[in-house]
């Protein structure tokens, strides 16, 4: 059987359409609390949302903003830290240094100990390996509390700086704590010991305000003007810098299973580094947060991503799924071929859509097609794609050559419109108006020498119709 066909003009007008961006939810501060700073954001193993703020501590339903007073005897403090510990406590930090737990009867209540407690801004807890509890603070080092006894490490104990922004802990269970001069890894065993990481030691910048582990307890170590460092526990050195001037100053930073790293800066939004491609990306979608100063960013359990911002914007995303915005008007079919080649059918004709090595994607209408309503798509084994339209049957695409080869000869696929088909092997099903469906073999490469042979199975009886 003879086909004819069209050669496309080589000449593509591509797009750019910018990067995938997950769809954002404003969350809704109510005006009782509106006037509050929120500091940071934690979720405890029931799934509850905690927001530290500038006068408590307030749990967050998904709907509603629950705050947990203080004691009677306490004025409204800043909360600076929220941790859980292993048996379920929520610890609370404080500008003050005043440090208080959370019990779901008792509610907040002080914690104190004999030794004295720390008297400036707490800036995180952690447990470490052997189940010794670390106290971060902006003033006055590190604190370990073991064995019910208070232990504070200090710039006496070769910590690089008393002022500590952040701390995390690695594969090996030790406590890092960024600084203005680097990062400190302490442990504790009875003595303390304290190995320094700075410029030296191919740290980019001495300003850290954020770290995080990966999947295999090597860390991510974020600098405040310089980009970001890998380090590799085993190896004990920095394996990878990743700067980018346009980012800016890196405030905090999120992490998803060896996928990627959130990043929040001082004044220019919110930034995903993807390492598997070496990319740099802004979130442009939320106009908040093209240019927001962003105070924290977490990753809960299911996925999402929290954005807090200086101005009190709250946004939250569900991360596996996103968005591509291309304004190509009605999407009536979508298709991904081999090599995750995005192939969509509107209803004014077939476009390609590519990821390029940026993370931008490129999109661009296929030129001198012969229909204009595609309904359907489906590619044979040889990467050919096979397109449904409404006006004018159905056509094969050749991406190779760049060729659309028609059925002008062939009453049954020609100007028959074609609203669904499918692909198996060498055989294709073909759902029509008004020609009941379609049983075709493909023969070989169709475009390149092969043949369709078509049986028309009609539907008769019963009511139904051949549509």
């Amino acid at each position: 059987m003879r086909y004819s066909f069209f050669i496309a003009i080589l000449i593509w007008n591509i797009t750019r359409a910018g990067a995938l961006e997950p769809h954002f939810v404003a969350r809704e501060i109510n005006e009782t609390f509106a006037h509050l700073t929120i500091n940071l954001i934690y979720q405890d193993h029931n799934c509850m949302i905690w927001f530290g703020t500038s006068e408590g501590l307030i749990q967050y339903t998904g709907s509603q903003l629950i705050p947990v007073p203080f004691p009677d005897s306490i004025p409204p403090l800043s909360v600076t830290s929220l941790y859980e510990d292993q048996h379920g406590t929520i610890w609370a930090g404080t500008e003050t240094g005043q440090i208080f737990q959370y019990d779901v009867k008792k509610g907040l209540t002080p914690w104190s100990i004999e030794e004295g407690m720390p008297t400036v801004r707490i800036t995180g807890f952690l447990e470490d390996a052997l189940g010794q509890f670390w106290i971060a603070t902006y003033g006055e080092g590190l604190y370990v509390y073991t064995e019910q006894r208070l232990y504070n490490l200090n710039l006496d104990d070769g910590l690089l700086d008393n002022d500590i922004y952040v701390i995390a802990k690695d594969g090996k269970g030790r406590i890092w704590a960024g600084t203005d001069n680097g990062v400190s890894i302490c442990r504790y065993d009875g003595k303390k010991h304290i190995q320094s990481i700075s410029a030296k030691d191919g740290l980019p910048d001495q300003i850290v305000h954020a770290m995080i582990a990966d999947s295999h307890g090597n860390m991510w170590i974020a600098t405040y003007e310089a980009g970001i460092a890998y380090y590799d526990i085993e190896k004990e050195q920095i394996t990878n810098v990743v700067s980018n001037p346009v980012v800016g100053h890196i405030n905090c930073i999120a992490y998803f299973e060896d996928l990627e790293l959130w990043v929040g800066t001082e004044g220019n939004g919110v930034w995903r580094y993807i390492p598997a491609t070496g990319n740099f990306n802004k979130i442009r979608k939320v106009e908040e947060l093209r240019n927001a100063q962003v105070r924290d960013l977490h990753k809960d359990v299911e996925g999402n991503i929290w954005i807090v911002s200086a101005t009190n914007a709250l946004h939250t995303a569900f991360r596996p799924f996103e968005i591509l915005d291309i304004p190509i008007g009605n999407i009536q079919s979508i298709y991904v071929s081999a090599h995750d080649h995005l192939w969509l059918g509107t209803d004014d004709g077939l476009y390609s859509v590519r990821e390029d090595a940026s993370g931008a994607w490129l999109y661009s209408r296929i030129p001198n097609a012969p229909f204009t309503s595609v309904a359907c798509l489906s590619e044979d084994r040889y990467g050919n794609i096979w397109i449904g339209s409404l006006d004018f049957g159905l056509c094969v695409y050749d991406p190779s050559t760049r060729r659309f080869h028609t059925f002008s000869h062939q009453e049954q696929l020609y100007l028959n419109p074609i609203i669904s088909l499918f692909i198996e092997n060498e055989t294709m099903w073909l759902a029509t108006l008004g020609r009941g469906v379609m049983q075709a073999r493909i023969v070989g490469n169709f475009t390149h020498g092969g043949d369709l042979e078509l049986s028309v199975l009609k539907v008769n009886g019963g009511g139904s119709h051949n549509f």
